[in-house]
């Protein structure tokens, strides 16, 4: 199962998101996640420290 975070980017409760995450790990093989600071960023840190599979995909927004 792949994971994809795609939070808000004021999202700062690193707590929870790693609980909710650690509750998935058996079941995951690769976390992807849309690069934006917040909720993306501290999945994509905490996974990538422990050695998991992790892929971002920066997005372009046009005005």
């Amino acid at each position: 199962m792949n994971l994809f975070v795609c939070g808000g980017r004021e999202y700062r409760d690193r707590a929870s998101l790693y609980a909710k995450r650690d509750a998935l790990h058996l079941r995951m093989t690769a976390l992807m996640c849309g690069g934006a600071r917040g909720a993306d960023n501290l999945a994509y840190d905490r996974d990538l420290s422990r050695k998991f599979h992790c892929e971002r995909s920066f997005l372009i927004s046009h005005p």
